[in-house]
């Protein structure tokens, strides 16, 4: 027996022509079937598969209906051959049902051929499915029997029902977003992202209706609702196309006469939102879609949560500055004032307000952040810097309030002399889970002069003290280094104290210690006319003694005072003469 098979086996290989290392050296055949989406359905995808054949729309390889008048179906199959020599392929159908296929096939090297197995059922069959194999055999090598098992196989599922079987229905959500046509995500702190709507706003839905095959459903009145757990009315229907998509935006008045968007809900604003796409065939709801008591198609929905914020606007309500600290003219005379007028000091505090309201409902938006940013100018490198920032919340009626005590930033600028520093202060709005990022900022500018300093605590500036250690002086109005409160001349210069008060000071006087006198000057004329005045006087009393009977002659009482005084006059001179340095009279005009 060993003896004969081993004659077969040479006899085939003999007749078989000479393979190279690229060809399959023994016979083989590979098969494989459409399902009934024109899908290739084979044995490598049952594999991929777990090897079973399961209820997937994608195993189904015919839909047999019995309402029909002639209750078939076609399976397309193709079989090919890879070897480099002729095959005889027997087709084997194992199923409940009756098959009419090929019996076998003929195929040259390295050839392939398509066929149809045609399933036919009775009328009166109830709905149910059942397995459907195939199998492709090879039975002829090169004219000899194969010299080992060559097959392919392919399984899947037949349907059969009728006109009273119920289509389950899928409706997908494609795509959701604002406006006609952008889409838009916001990620949570927990890393979930939601698709985006804004209150208040249209917004569009993309979604497909298709049946339990896959296949598209056409003109079916769809409900759309949103929040459907709180509200129950759907706010607007719209049918499938023919490719059973729909196209949906509110913001179109055929599609959407209303033209309302994404609405408040029982008191709900922002936060999430459940939009519902539902196929209710069978259920009466107000303002939907009629009832289709005669349809075979399931009832299906789909949800999809979506975030809906609100957009924001942020407005002014109190400014803390100017738009260009340099440009200030605030009596209109077309004169830009100078800083030290508008500016303020080292320590002041800067006050301002802006206010959050909901875009669309004017409404106040409260316990949300208001970005504060602080930047400072820098002359020398001619550029803005980044200080700091600060955080503010909007309290019940929307307004952040802004108080911040100005800082004065010493720099290099101004080569070690006190300068006056300017600061831009911006107020804008990020954004939150809730609320989108207004757009714009405010921004104002303003001036901080240098700290005021005043080292003897006597109330004046040390830049505006003469005497900025001296608390009894301020001020010297002849620069003469001595303060107007010391200096008894203090519009002059020259002269600072006059010891003796006798209005003469004493770089001036002659005699700063005697009130008398000031200088010699004074004392030569006053000598010079007491002289004048005693020889006058002598002359006078003479003449009245020799002339008795002259009228209004003085009386004798009278003469004697007048010579008392003429000698202290004398003794007063003789007095001032020693008191004087005789190196002083030589130096006398």
């Amino acid at each position: 027996m060993r003896k004969a098979i081993a004659l077969v086996l040479l006899i085939v290989l003999g007749t078989m022509p000479l393979q190279t290392s690229a060809q399959v050296s023994v016979p083989a055949v590979d098969l494989y079937c459409l399902n009934i989406f024109g899908e290739i359905h084979n044995n490598d995808v049952a594999d991929e598969n777990t090897s079973t054949v399961s209820n997937s729309s994608s195993d189904i390889l015919a839909l047999i209906n019995t309402d029909e008048s002639e209750p078939d179906a076609n399976v397309s199959c193709t079989i090919s051959n890879p070897n480099t020599y002729a095959e005889r392929i027997q087709i084997e159908v194992s199923s409940n049902f009756v098959a009419q296929a090929p019996g076998s096939i003929s195929l040259g090297p390295n050839a392939q051929e398509s066929f149809n197995i045609t399933i036919s059922t009775s009328s009166n069959m109830n709905p149910h499915n059942s397995t459907f194999s195939v199998t492709a055999k090879v039975v002829e090598a090169n004219g000899a029997p194969p010299p080992n098992i060559a097959e392919d196989y392919v399984e899947g599922i037949v349907w059969i029902v009728n006109d009273e079987f119920i289509i389950s229905s899928n409706i997908e959500i494609t795509e959701i977003g604002p406006f006609k046509s952008s889409v838009d995500y916001f990620t949570l702190e927990n890393g979930t992202e939601y698709p985006i709507l804004y209150l208040k706003e249209s917004f569009h839905i993309d979604a497909i209706m298709t049946g339990w095959d896959g296949n598209p459903i056409a003109n079916k009145c769809l409900n759309v609702y949103v929040d459907p757990q709180e509200n129950n009315i759907p706010i607007i229907t719209v049918n499938t196309s023919e490719n059973g998509t729909i196209e949906w935006f509110s913001g179109d008045p055929l599609q959407n006469p209303t033209l309302r968007g994404i609405e408040t809900t029982a008191g709900k604003l922002e936060g999430l939102r459940t939009i519902r796409i539902a196929f209710e065939p069978a259920d009466v709801t107000s303002s939907g879609c009629e009832t289709n008591s005669l349809g075979n198609i399931s009832a299906s929905y789909t949800d999809v949560e979506v975030l809906v914020r609100s957009r924001t606007d942020l407005m002014l309500r109190e400014s803390w500055g100017y738009f260009d600290a340099d440009r200030v003219d605030f009596d209109g005379d077309g004169l830009y004032d100078s800083a030290e007028e508008y500016g303020i000091l080292d320590g002041e505090e800067v006050t301002g307000e802006v206010v959050l309201l909901r875009d669309r409902l004017d409404l106040a938006v409260v316990n949300e952040s208001i970005l504060f940013k602080f930047y400072y100018y820098s002359t020398s490198e001619e550029a803005w810097f980044f200080d700091h920032d600060e955080l503010h919340l909007t309290n019940s009626q929307g307004i952040a309030e802004l108080s911040w005590s100005a800082k004065y930033v010493s720099n290099d600028d101004c080569s070690n002399i006190s300068c006056n520093v300017k600061w831009r202060i911006t107020a804008s709005h990020p954004g939150s889970e809730l609320f989108a990022p207004a757009i714009g900022n405010f921004t104002f500018e303003l001036i901080v002069l240098p700290p005021i300093v005043d080292s003897d605590s006597d109330g004046v500036e040390d830049d505006e003290d003469a005497f900025p250690n001296d608390p009894d002086e301020t001020h010297d109005d002849d620069g003469d280094g001595v303060g107007n409160n010391t200096d008894e001349f203090p519009q002059d210069p020259d002269e600072q104290f006059d010891d003796d008060k006798d209005g003469v000071g004493n770089n001036a006087d002659d005699f700063p210690d005697n009130p008398y006198a000031s200088n010699w000057s004074t004392i030569y004329a006053a000598v010079g006319t007491l002289v004048v005045l005693l020889i006058g006087a002598g002359v006078m009393i003479s003449r009245m003694k020799k002339e008795d009977e002259l009228p209004n002659v003085p009386a004798s009482n009278e003469l004697e005072q007048l010579e008392k005084q003429i000698e202290q006059l004398e003794k007063k001179k003789s007095e001032m003469l020693e008191s004087q340095d005789p190196t002083e009279l030589m130096f006398e005009d």
